[in-house]
């Protein structure tokens, strides 16, 4: 609004002091009316956002009603000017050319007719006058354009920033997908396990204790429902009929994880200490889940030497840590409070950690490589 302000001034005051220098032979001397006029210019072109064509063509309407009341000749462009730019600039290049085209011919008949100027002196000024408003509509297309690409261009960033917003909710969705059906194979291997010693307890009492024959029969009977519905959300998990066990995967398997990642070419130094007392298979599986995904991560994007693995059991937490020495952390993005800008790997680390209660932390090291550190509670413990 301050701009069009301003512009209203410098309009209103170049067009007062055109008037004010004008002359002509036999012209009516320039009046309380004519300096009227030549504001009124100017303080139309606060509607300039707004109306582009509309002002154009009102001033348009004050110029010509400047010519008719006999005032000496201006010349168009300088009330024009600034009109056929905001009109050009808001996309209307037709209607500029167009009003523009029929001031400049209307007012050399004007000059050449009405105020009796020499047809020579008004051609060459229309033809100057016309030079300035081509150049003033060119220019207002060259802004134009420019403000169309910077659209595009803000518009495939907020895309691209849409589409990577829906990619991340897909891949977080999918790893949630994928700790559910472990949780649930999970949750299923142990009802089994419960249906089964119910099963036993049931066969071996006798009908004297028929009370304790009966509950057993009913911790049976509801193990059995419970996993036939859990059987069910698998199916709708996995979206498919298929009735297959998944195996979960523990810490037996970090060996051969491990040598899977030394085959890569990565020297791999590993040091678990878990202790003699077994772990849930939950913990298990998110100890297996966050090493594998950390050396995945190493393998892919750190272009490192050497990994160390660790995880430890002590005060009622296993912590697991994955150090590389490579050169993914001295690429890393971080958020205004210094903190990793978490990929999707992160993401379902962080999200593993967390069903447990658990933490987890990412980031470069000193020396430039990458750490993984998570502390998950056992309450067991």
């Amino acid at each position: 609004m301050t701009a069009d302000v301003v512009l209203a001034v410098v309009v209103a005051a170049a067009v007062t002091v055109a008037v004010g220098v004008a002359h002509g032979p036999g012209a009516r001397p320039p009046d309380a009316l004519a300096y009227s006029l030549a504001l009124a210019i100017g303080v139309v072109m606060l509607g300039r956002r707004r109306w582009p064509v509309g002002i154009l063509v009102a001033t348009v309407i004050l110029l010509f009603t400047y010519y008719f009341l006999g005032y000496p000749g201006i010349q168009p462009a300088i009330p024009l000017a600034a009109a056929v730019y905001s009109t050009a600039a808001s996309g209307r290049l037709a209607s500029s050319w167009l009003i523009a085209g029929w001031a400049l011919v209307s007012s050399a008949f004007m000059f050449t007719f009405h105020l009796r100027e020499p047809f020579l002196q008004v051609v060459n000024d229309t033809v100057d006058e016309t030079a300035l408003l081509v150049v003033v509509i060119l220019l207002a297309q060259v802004s134009l354009n420019r403000q169309q690409r910077l659209a595009e261009a803000q518009a495939r960033i907020a895309k691209a920033e849409t589409d990577r917003e829906r990619e991340t909710a897909r891949r977080v969705s999918d790893e949630r997908l994928h700790i559910a059906r472990d949780v649930h194979d999970i949750v299923a291997h142990t009802i089994s396990a419960i249906a089964i010693q119910a099963g036993f307890v049931q066969e071996r009492l006798g009908d004297d204790a028929p009370d304790a024959k009966r509950a057993a029969g009913e911790i049976r009977a509801a193990a059995r429902e419970a996993m036939t519905e859990l059987k069910a959300l698998l199916g709708l998990l996995r979206n498919d009929h298929s009735s297959d066990p998944v195996p979960v995967p523990g810490l037996d398997q970090l060996d051969q994880l491990i040598s899977v990642t030394r085959a890569a070419g990565l020297e791999v130094s590993a040091s678990l200490s878990l202790g003699p007392e077994p772990l849930s298979a939950a913990v298990e599986l998110t100890v297996y889940r966050i090493v594998q995904e950390a050396l995945t991560n190493t393998v892919r994007h750190a272009r490192a030497g050497r990994v160390t693995v660790s995880a430890h059991r002590g005060h009622g937490v296993v912590t697991v840590e994955v150090v590389d020495n490579g050169r993914g952390g001295r690429h890393v993005q971080l958020d205004r409070f210094g903190h990793v800008r978490s990929g999707h790997g992160l993401i379902g680390m962080t999200e593993r950690a967390h069903m447990l209660g658990g933490t987890l932390a990412a980031g470069p090291t000193a020396a430039g490589g990458f750490r993984v550190y998570a502390s998950l509670p056992l309450p067991e413990d």
